[in-house]
């Protein structure tokens, strides 16, 4: 019985990832050295976002996998971690603790992924069961490196290289370091104009993501968007000629690097502390915070607030919005136009499942913009795993149908807000 320990403490994460970058992984083995015939499976943790509290080979090809938890809390359900020493052969991997996790009744469809390259791509285990409190999981590694995760990774050294990629686009006006983690990653505000423009202060639609270091799905829906913004499509030209947008791509950079599920380093919920966010435990939302509230007493007018998720149990995308009970009959019309016109352009989007929410929870991003700004604000929540409606119906989100999501979400803002001339589109193969 081979048994093997937590993953590297958060302390260390720096060092660990430049190891990474050098090459010099860490592999977590089964055997000592040389002992090449009788090593067993090999689990690594070693890299960026991996998230993984312990493991064990029970038996030959039977692997018992522990959850950690996020610092401080009970928050639990993120994995990502590499196997290697069993090409060809069938593994078995069983989450012991699955049951002890929030929303647990997800696990009766939840599906792992897996990338042989590197995260290039992504691909469905659907050899899947969930009962007595344990998920399960047959897989057979293709290579000696398959990477194993709860959804398709996205993790900040990606946002980084994106922006860097982009950086000398003429509509990206500014890259703008506003904060800092609490581990000391830059907190980046993109903002994206026209040319002309830059020196103006234009009506501005703003968007976050990544509060919830799981939720991977935000950062695919806002690079769709960056994507599409510096794209020669007319309609995002248009928008850029009568606004400008506000881009944070990650809140939570050092919940994502540790392999949290919905925390940061302090173990704090960054999507419930946004009516008064600590610059000691929460300097990230501290940030933002400060850049809206200065943007909007400067005279800048703000014309959409999103914050960008995934949801655990919901299988649908979907708005939480502040409804008609909460806001003026003439915010609710326009917001039912929004819903209903991004529906028509994707309906990979649910006008029916976008429930009108409470504003009473201040601390949550949303709801704190809508109170203290009186500006459209919404979470945009996309399916962890499949939808239950639509053209996609039963089909598990994918990385194209996240990105269109996100671009699609600009077209519609365009037009509505904008009043931006749209083409027709459908779905995750149109403008891309």
């Amino acid at each position: 019985m081979i048994e093997r320990p937590i993953r590297p403490v958060p302390t260390f994460l720096r060092w660990i990832s430049t190891l990474a970058t050098l090459g010099l992984l860490v592999a977590v083995g089964a055997c000592e050295p040389g002992d090449s015939e009788t090593r067993g499976v090999e689990i690594d943790t070693s890299f960026e976002g991996a998230g993984l509290g312990s493991w064990e080979e029970v038996v030959p090809g039977e692997i018992e996998l522990v959850l950690h938890r996020d610092p401080g809390t009970d928050f639990m359900r993120w994995y990502s971690f590499r196997v290697g020493g069993a090409v060809g052969e069938e593994l078995t991997f069983r989450i012991v603790n699955a049951g002890e996790s929030s929303a647990s009744g997800a696990w009766g469809y939840n599906q792992p992924v897996v990338s042989s390259d590197d995260g290039q791509r992504w691909e469905r285990i659907a050899d899947t069961d969930y009962a007595d409190g344990v998920f399960t999981f047959r897989y057979t590694p293709r290579t000696e490196s398959d990477w194993i995760a709860y959804v398709p990774v996205y993790n900040h050294s990606r946002w980084l290289e994106l922006v860097e990629r982009v950086s000398e686009h003429p509509r990206l006006a500014e890259v703008r370091v506003i904060g800092e983690s609490l581990d000391g990653h830059p907190i980046q505000l993109l903002r994206v104009t026209e040319p002309s423009a830059a020196h103006e202060t234009r009506p501005a639609l703003w968007a976050v993501a990544r509060q919830h270091p799981a939720e991977t799905g935000g950062s695919w829906k806002m690079e769709g968007l960056l994507e599409w913004l510096l794209s020669d499509d007319p309609a995002a030209a248009g928008l850029l000629e009568r606004g400008e947008v506000h881009l944070v791509g990650f809140l939570n950079p050092d919940g994502v690097r540790m392999g949290n599920y919905r925390a940061n380093q302090a173990g704090v919920n960054l999507n419930r502390v946004w009516d008064h966010p600590d610059p000691g435990t929460e300097p990230e939302v501290y940030a933002v915070h400060s850049e809206m509230v200065a943007f909007a007493r400067d005279g800048g007018e703000i014309t959409f607030f999103v914050d960008l998720h995934s949801h655990s149990t919901i299988r649908a995308n979907f708005f939480y919005w502040n409804d008609a009970e909460a806001t003026s009959s003439e915010m609710a019309a326009e917001m039912q136009t929004f819903m209903e016109r991004f529906e028509v352009l994707n309906p990979d989007f649910s006008v029916e499942d976008s429930p009108g929410g409470s504003t009473e929870n201040a601390g949550v991003a949303g709801n704190w913009a809508f109170n203290a700004l009186g500006v459209h604000a919404v979470t945009f929540e996309t399916a962890y795993q499949d939808v239950t409606y639509g053209p996609y119906q039963g089909e598990h989100l994918t990385m194209e149908r996240l990105l269109a999501l996100g671009r699609d979400f600009g077209r519609t803002a365009a037009q509505v807000l904008y009043g931006v001339e749209v083409g027709e589109g459908v779905g995750a193969g149109v403008g891309r």
